[in-house]
């Protein structure tokens, strides 16, 4: 079995994330040859850079330091006396394929960014400053190295550097593996506890983590406990763990490189005694009054009235049954029932979540019904994630109070999750736009990382306070780092080397903005187009941020469904040329002889993809295709429309009176909002548009659906948001057969119309 799942020998969970814990400084010798014509072989010396924090890669979260440590000034400035010329820069989330050509106009070089540096993004404050420290602290800030290149001046990243990186995110990740596998430990461990003891242990593990008389462990130790005997409680967690069980160290690697680990009853992979508990764990979950539901129905052609959805009675699931199981690692994010801090707390550290998805799906009377359960185990944030120690200084100008000009900010207090703009949070400000403003106030010289996710409410910085104060809170609710060097206060994201490979450019970002706003809401080409632009990491930290990328566009909804989870397909939409997707949009089959050899190794990595995010797609809906079926494979789009629900309601459920409104408060300082979900419409796949559910056969006007909740009881839609949908069907076929071996969908919310 990969180390990755193993637990450290001590049995820690606390890590080291950098020699620099220790305040030790050596010196770091980089050679490097680059293989440009015409330049030399360079000797870079960094000396007692690790404990100033200036090798920025190797900064602690909640490491503050007040200190005024020197600018190291970059080796390539140091015999250029055009560096010793004062610049004055403000620029706020900016490229720096953006900033650093304006600082070269004022000097009169050529400064340029390489292919590893350009997409990066900073804010920086300063004026009157000789160039050469300024353009060093971004060096030294962000772990990059500047070179000359015959009058001009490139930032690169050194190879090193990458290294470094990328030895870092590993390093992170062993550790997250290493706690998930802990955690399922510690449940399974439980799990042959009688019921009796079980809650008596979770009452005594509560009472502890409130006592406080108890030692400065305990409450921690009775916290996770909880958390345990909770999580195994939940419907799905005996399933789970039989399943967790049955997985062999190759297939946990698997999970670890990004594959997800998939068990059918129809082909005999899930053993009978886990498809019993997947059914008996689905009869706890209908007798639940507070869950997320999200349903999907299928039906072929013809149409038929509005069936009920939802969790109903046993007669509304009637006809043979299958069960399916899947396992995967995410990497962030969030679904069903969410707990959400208050603005005085951090956000939640972002961290793999492992995941299990297991589906009861019913057949019969021309339709596939599914019943989903989503289970994970929940991990708590360690003691070092949670360490953000008070910055003692005796500068005065740290010292000194201000009152910053902050804009409005959104009434209530608390925010919401939005199911569909993830990352947005109303009125949130980057660490950037903070760091402007306490410029406009003090005069001091800042220069940050900017990143997507450093976001706050500003909130908990009104009313007259410290600088220091305020500094300490913007790097305690984003989990950053900061430091004097020089006169400059410098921002830093520890996780730097965690978020970096998910930012989205602003070279691609800002066309999709672009084509959002003209339409009102995300069209099937812009999104393809955008999903062939961008790694994996970054559809991953574009949907996981839709809401928060998508600020100040409007609506911007982005659906049910996300550019991460159906990147595959839309990356082959985006290859096919005017008149395939005519072709394909018109009911006919484009086959793969009529495409190119990209266009087929993009059908194929789509026939065969996982299904991410498609909790209602069965495993057997995923084909193993021979050389004769993919010789008469083809594809065909199918087009439909829908209509979304969705709604948000206090503990006590959603669907009842007072749904659509914020939930009750549950622990202090948090919001416990539920979620439910309901898409219906026509999702038929291949032949002749017909009905489907709210829909008359042929199509026509949406239907008033009847959707049921715990008990059989009819949800009350009047509070809920309601959202057409385009539905569109990515159908692949095989064989030269009509009818296909695939069909995802993928749903896309209709503009909304334009207020006058």
């Amino acid at each position: 079995m990969n180390s990755a799942w193993t637990l450290p020998d001590n049995g820690s969970h606390a890590h080291s994330d950098d020699a620099g814990r220790a305040g030790r400084s050596r010196t770091v010798e980089i050679k490097e040859t680059v293989g440009n014509a015409g330049m030399e072989r360079r000797t870079l010396i960094l000396s007692g850079l690790v404990s100033s924090g200036l090798i920025s890669g190797l900064a602690v979260a909640g490491q503050n330091t007040a200190a005024k440590a020197p600018v190291v000034i970059a080796e390539a400035f140091r015999k250029d006396d055009t560096f010793k010329k004062a610049v004055s820069v403000v620029v706020t989330d900016e490229a720096l394929s953006s900033v650093l050509p304006s600082i070269g106009k004022q000097l009169g070089i050529e400064l340029r960014t390489s292919r590893d540096t350009g997409d990066d993004k900073i804010s920086l404050a300063v004026k009157n400053r000789p160039a050469g420290e300024i353009l060093s602290l971004i060096s030294n800030s962000l772990d990059f190295i500047w070179l000359k290149e015959g009058a001009a001046y490139r930032l690169d990243q050194s190879l090193v550097a990458r290294k470094r990186e990328a030895a870092l995110a590993r390093g992170e990740q062993d550790r997250r593996l290493a706690e998930i596998a802990d955690r399922m430990k510690r449940i399974g461990a439980l799990a042959g506890l009688p019921q009796d003891q079980l809650a008596s242990r979770r009452d005594e593990a509560m009472r502890l983590a409130q006592d406080p008389n108890t030692s400065a462990a305990q409450p921690a130790q009775a916290v996770d406990e909880s958390e345990a005997i909770r999580d195994l409680l939940r419907p799905g967690a005996r399933p789970a763990l039989a399943i967790w069980g049955r997985l062999s160290g190759q297939q946990r690697d698997s999970l670890a490189a990004g594959g997800s680990i998939r068990f059918s009853s129809e082909d005999g992979s899930l053993p009978r005694g886990v498809s019993d508990q997947i059914a008996a764990a689905g009869q706890s979950q209908r007798g639940m009054s507070s869950v997320a539901v999200s349903q999907e129905i299928r039906i072929g052609p013809g149409g038929g009235p509005p069936p009920a959805l939802g969790v109903g009675p046993d007669d509304q699931d009637n006809g043979p049954k299958s069960y399916s199981a899947e396992v995967k690692l995410v990497q962030g994010g969030a679904r069903g029932v969410i707990r959400i801090g208050g603005l005085g707390s951090p956000a939640p550290e972002p961290r793999p979540r492992l995941e299990f998805t297991l589906l009861t799906i019913s057949g019969g009377m021309g339709r596939r019904r599914t019943m989903p359960i989503m289970w994970s185990p929940t991990i708590s944030s360690s003691a070092a994630d949670e360490s953000w120690p008070d910055t003692q200084t005796r500068d005065p100008r740290l010292l000194a109070e201000i009152d910053l000009k902050l804009p409005p900010t959104p009434a209530g207090g608390q925010q919401l999750f939005d199911p569909f703009a993830p990352g947005r949070i109303p009125g949130a400000r980057s660490v950037g736009t903070l760091a402007a403003l306490i410029h406009a106030e003090t005069g001091l010289q800042l220069l940050a990382d900017s990143f997507i996710r450093a976001r706050m409410n500003p909130a908990p910085l009104a009313g007259k306070q410290q600088v220091v104060k305020l500094l300490d809170q913007i790097a305690r609710q984003m989990r950053y780092s900061w430091r004097m060097e020089g006169d400059t206060i410098v921002f830093r994201n520890p996780k730097y080397f965690r978020d970096r490979p998910a930012e989205v450019p602003d070279r691609v970002l800002k066309p999709l903005k672009q084509n959002i706003t003209r339409s009102g809401a995300p069209r099937l080409n812009d999104l393809a187009d955008t999903a062939a632009a961008l790694t994996d990491g970054q559809t991953l930290g574009l949907q996981s941020n839709w809401g928060a990328y998508m600020e100040g566009v409007g609506p911007a909804t982005m659906g049910p469904t996300g550019i991460h989870d159906l990147r595959h397909h839309l990356r082959f939409w985006a290859s096919l040329n005017t008149m395939q997707r005519q072709t394909a949009l018109g009911g006919s089959i484009v086959g793969v002889g009529q495409m190119t050899a990209p266009q087929r190794e993009r059908w194929l990595v789509a026939l065969t993809a996982p299904s991410e995010g498609r909790i209602f797609e069965p495993s057997s809906n995923r084909p193993t295709p021979n050389p004769q079926q993919l010789a008469g494979g083809g594809f065909s789009m199918r087009q439909g429309q829908g209509q979304m629900f969705s709604m948000s309601g206090p503990p006590g459920g959603i669907g009842g009176p007072g749904s659509g409104a914020p939930g009750a408060p549950g622990a202090p300082g948090e919001v416990r909002q539920n979620v439910g979900v309901f898409i219906l419409g026509d999702v038929s796949v291949g032949g002749r548009p017909g009905g489907g559910p709210g829909l008359p056969p042929g199509g026509g006007a949406l239907a008033q659906p009847r959707i049921l909740g715990p008990n059989g009881q009819q949800l009350d839609l009047a509070g809920a948001r309601r959202v057409t949908l385009d539905n569109f069907s990515f159908n692949y076929h095989l064989a030269g057969q009509e009818q296909p071996v695939r069909s995802v969908s993928l749903s896309l919310p209709q503009p909304e119309p334009r207020k006058p």
